[in-house]
């Protein structure tokens, strides 16, 4: 029987694949990343941001510079080539929710416990009703977007840093942001 050390499945996992030997001799393929922007409504039925567009499209010039991927909205026949620079972000890449939110969904906990909770539970009701698309992909495992919930606060408490804006944890396909974090203006660094 053989015997595998760390350091030989390290070895294997990361050398013997087409993306990293193309990646140490300079060949970068684009990668997408497709996203789903739900703006949530407060318990008045206001969204609780209006920026969203700009936020995208810092991200999407920075993806796109820095490590080849192309951020993509979530919907049906958008196809694009690698050989264009980043998207332009258009105001149907965001969608606002219809009915308006409650605690549990507008002011998240950032900690895997409020995620296995109803407010865990929303989100993929949010997120299968709202970005339907892309249901299939997260069946399949592959290719499936990332969907940005803005919500109005992210709690501090529960998250491990004081100057959180948003969460993102290893055990959803989804991040919650916080509204009203203005965006980088320019470029954030060259």
């Amino acid at each position: 029987m053989e015997r595998r050390t760390t350091s030989t499945v390290v070895i294997t996992t990361n050398c013997c694949d087409g993306v990293t030997i193309g990646g140490l001799v300079g060949i970068r393929p684009e990668k997408i990343l497709r996203v789903c922007t739900i703006i949530l409504r407060d318990e008045s039925g206001n969204p609780v941001a209006k920026d969203v567009e700009q936020r995208l499209q810092l991200a999407c010039n920075v993806y796109k510079r820095d490590a080849n991927i192309r951020i993509a909205p979530s919907r049906p026949f958008r196809y694009a080539t690698g050989f264009l620079g980043a998207e332009t972000v258009q105001s149907d890449w965001v969608v606002t929710a219809v009915s308006p939110g409650d605690p549990d969904t507008l002011d998240p906990m950032c900690d895997p416990g409020g995620e296995w909770w109803l407010g865990g539970a929303k989100y993929q009701w949010a997120m299968s009703s709202y970005c339907f698309y892309g249901a299939w992909r997260r069946i399949l495992g592959y290719g499936a977007p990332i969907t940005i919930f803005v919500v109005r606060d992210v709690d501090r408490d529960a998250a491990a840093f004081d100057s959180t804006d948003g969460c993102a944890l290893w055990i959803t396909n989804y991040v919650t942001i916080q509204a009203g974090i203005s965006p980088l203006l320019g470029v954030p660094r060259r």
